[in-house]
């Protein structure tokens, strides 16, 4: 079994304690480690969609759905009882196996801090095996996942296979921590699930099927075909979970997903800044224009490289209704934006101040580059700096699930206009924007003379209501020193800073 338990992941060189057991797992994990990648999915994507095995399997769940009307797009399991996410997934492959997980949602248990997923993964025959995968979660374990930090779900992660609704006894799980910040604590990890022997034995619950003979030990799980275990002492019965590993990690928390196998925004931030030389100090620039009367802003495409000789460039500027701002025009073909960078200057759109933060129109506007492909996905980051001495970066592992809830549009790639707005959507997020923003002094709204400290909280509160796939940077006034900002579950704002 253990030729077939290759490889699951490229960092178990992280782990420094492994007991016994894991120790001949661990070596093939480094021999084999270089063949993982990890990658964001959908089941529109074409891989997924022309995948005629895995989609056989997808729509086998479709086919006992219905749309859950509050998302309308998360798609409804009425025997299994839950809603499943099926456009922000990821995909894990190893070189000889691939998986695919999504976030599970259930109406009966919302009140619950576990997190469960729907996992599609190849086996030998070259179909897929589906399992739900439950982590059962404390408040602040809950809350730990959502900010990428370190959780040992050892102890607390169910199996069941979805065709059978047997639980699986033979697996183990491995959290395995990827950065730390200056005081030493995990910032960012992630955690997978491997099959492993049964330690006592036998084929299976009541005997493995097929060839094999029946094994009477405990432990054992029933596998689908050719159970080879000998009575008492042999091995686990090879079948779906004799064989063949699951291949996962969780995909869950309010934003949608919060699985270290992307790469962490901490690391997003410092790739740039070590790749483009130029671009701290024109940020720490930028950030030194906010008393103008107008809005500035820089960008970089991510065409540039770490040798092209002007990698930012200066955004153009606008006017509308008499204001100076900075446009956000679609980057030219082939290009996409890598960096955009803009102030909220000290007279604002009134006059009278500024939003110490990201405005709402700065959202939506990010959400329509990214539905209209033009932003660089995996590694863009959104700046701010404004005339309050606030200095933001912002950027999102799942941008489709960020961009889904604020486009209003009925069809992407093309501008906004009467024939082209989904009037039902746009309504609510009308409704959305006054809930939490405002021109006039109001309590509780990010207004343009309102405390920087309160716009904060509230941000960081829209973020947690209304589910909203963002992490969320302070930022010191050279451009250093990171620290991510999060909303505890007493309300209190947690401050995190990258190494």
């Amino acid at each position: 079994m253990k030729n077939n338990l290759k490889i699951l992941f490229l960092l178990f060189s992280l782990l420094l304690f492994i007991s016994s057991c894991e120790k001949d797992l661990y070596d093939e994990v480094i021999q084999n480690g270089k063949n993982i990648k990890i990658s964001k999915v959908s089941i529109k994507d074409p891989t997924v969609f022309n995948n005629l095995n895995l989609m056989s399997e997808i729509q086998k769940v479709k086919e006992k759905q219905s749309i859950n009307h509050t998302t309308g797009k998360i798609v409804y399991d009425s025997i299994n009882d839950f809603y499943f996410d099926d456009e922000n997934g990821i995909k894990i492959e190893d070189g000889n196996f691939e998986s695919y997980t999504f976030k599970i949602y259930r109406e009966s248990n919302i009140t619950s801090y576990d997190i469960e997923n729907i996992v599609f993964t190849s086996n030998s025959t070259g179909n897929y095996n589906v399992d739900l995968v439950k982590y059962e979660l404390s408040e602040n374990e809950n809350e730990k996942i959502n900010n990428g930090e370190f959780i040992n779900l050892s102890l607390n992660t169910q199996i069941t296979n979805l065709s059978r609704y047997n639980l699986a006894p033979c697996y183990e799980v491995i959290s395995v921590p990827v950065e730390s910040n200056e005081q030493g604590g995990v910032t960012w990890s992630y955690n997978i699930i491997i099959e492993v022997d049964c330690p006592d034995g036998g084929g299976g619950t009541g005997g493995g099927t097929g060839g094999g003979t029946s094994g009477s030990g405990t432990g054992g799980y029933e596998g689908p075909s050719g159970g080879v275990g000998s009575s008492g002492t042999g091995s686990s019965g090879e079948g779906s979970y004799g064989s063949d590993p699951i291949l996962t990690s969780p995909v869950g928390g309010y934003t949608g997903g919060s699985s270290g196998l992307l790469v962490s925004p901490c690391k997003k931030t410092k790739n740039q800044l070590d790749k483009y030389a130029t671009l701290k100090p024109a940020l720490v620039t930028l950030a030194g224009t906010t008393s103008a009367s107008q809005e500035n802003g820089i960008y970089i495409y991510d065409t540039a490289t770490s040798t092209t000789a002007n990698p930012v460039q200066n955004l153009p500027s606008t006017t509308i209704a008499g204001v100076t701002a900075v446009g956000l025009p679609n980057p030219t073909s082939p290009n996409k934006y890598t960096v955009i960078a803009h102030t909220h200057d000290e007279s604002g759109p009134l006059g009278t101040g500024s939003y110490s933060i990201f405005s709402w129109q700065d959202l939506t506007r990010l959400a329509e580059l990214i539905h209209d492909g033009h932003m660089d996905n995996d590694n863009f980051v959104f700046y701010l700096a404004t005339a309050d001495s606030t200095r933001y970066a912002l950027t999102t592992e799942w941008p489709t699930a960020f961009a889904d809830y604020f486009d209003r549009r009925k069809t992407y790639g093309i501008p906004e206009s009467p024939t082209n707005l989904d009037y039902d959507k746009a309504l609510k997020l009308d409704a959305t924007e006054k809930k939490y923003y405002s021109n006039a002094p109001a309590n509780n709204k990010i207004h343009l003379t309102s405390d920087k400290d309160d716009d904060l909280e509230i941000f960081l509160k829209m973020r947690k209501e209304l589910e909203l796939d963002f992490t969320l940077f302070e930022v010191d006034p050279t451009f250093t020193t990171y620290t991510k900002v999060s909303l505890k579950s007493d309300g209190t704002i947690k401050r995190e800073t990258c190494n």
